[in-house]
């Protein structure tokens, strides 16, 4: 098996089609890793290279066991993040959809919110002292000695980022927010394009370099770990997904009920349509003045003038 020191300057990326892409150093252009259908914005790399990724639409953890293997999830489903880091010593770190910090030490740890400095990120790593380092909200570098000392803003290099991560030799790599590659060889230093910063990604790691933790760093050389097993405890532990059911066609019955509903309503409508048409006949006719006396007698009750007098000259004056 391939050992993880003679890849340990490999560069991973996501590039800005939701895929993984690899990188040999600053010196390489990136290469496509092989397609595995799930998207992430965020990953990282174990020391053992497990790579930990953030899902792209559900914001879960999902563990890779190297390029060539799938996706799979993480027990834990109920934890959300935006982004997440790991250690030398495997313990975890992210930032939750809250931007606040949460702690794995191991993988047989629960997530554990950190303790709250009132500070948020929306990127975490880890540098080789075990300082953490985080992309503010304001695009810019703070430093927390440890998860029980407050954020601290890093000297202003004016280059924005989005993303940042510790490469081999300890410098900083960051994701400006036009998506290309700056170095940093300090948080003294200042901001510097990467070569063949061009081309375009959306997420950077690396393999660790420190651990925010106390816990104890195995210095043995580490090989790259076979693709995990359900009882392999370098796994992310797995739940298995149900398959849909498909929907349920509508009855005949519930057909013929909804017909009815329709028709009835549709009358009622149609009704009340010709009950305010005939009213609306009705107030323009009542607003009409008379044009002719009321004719008080019926038809057969009308007066007869008598026919002598009817036929008789008017008196001269």
């Amino acid at each position: 098996m391939e050992k993880v020191n003679d890849t340990a300057s490999m560069i991973l990326g996501i590039g800005v089609d939701d895929k993984l892409w690899t990188r040999d150093g600053l010196d390489t252009s990136w290469e496509k890793a092989p397609d595995q259908s799930n998207t992430v914005r965020s990953i990282a790399i174990m020391a053992d290279g497990i790579i930990i990724g953030v899902g792209m639409d559900d914001n879960i953890v999902y563990s890779r066991a190297n390029l060539d293997a799938p996706w799979i999830k993480a027990r834990d489903v109920e934890s959300r993040f935006i982004s997440i880091a790991v250690a030398k010593n495997r313990g975890m770190i992210a930032v939750g959809v809250d931007n606040k910090l949460w702690v794995r030490p191991t993988l047989s740890d629960g997530w554990e919110p950190a303790p709250d400095k009132n500070g948020k990120v929306m990127a975490v790593t880890i540098m080789e002292d075990g300082t953490i380092l985080g992309v503010g909200m304001d695009n810019k570098l703070w430093t927390r000695a440890n998860l029980d000392a407050p954020w601290i803003k890093a000297p202003d290099m004016e280059v924005g980022v989005i993303d940042v991560t510790i490469m081999s030799d300890g410098s900083i790599l960051g994701l400006g927010v036009n998506n290309k590659l700056y170095l940093r060889p300090t948080l003294n230093d200042e901001w510097e394009m990467a070569p063949a910063a061009n081309e375009l990604v959306k997420g950077i790691a690396c393999y660790p370099v420190g651990n925010f933790s106390d816990e104890e760093d195995d210095d043995e050389e580490v090989e790259t770990a076979d693709p995990p097993t359900p009882n392999d405890e370098t796994e992310l532990p797995v739940i298995p997904t149900k398959p849909l059911k498909p929907p349920v066609p509508a009855s005949k019955h519930d057909w013929l009920l909804k017909s009815a509903i329709i028709f009835i309503v549709s009358c009622m409508l149609f009704s009340m349509a010709i009950d305010l048409f005939n009213l609306a006949e009705y107030l323009q006719d009542a607003d009409e003045p008379l044009s002719k006396p009321l004719n008080l007698y019926p038809a057969d009750d009308q007066p007869v003038a008598d026919q002598n007098t009817a036929d008789q000259p008017a008196a001269e004056l």
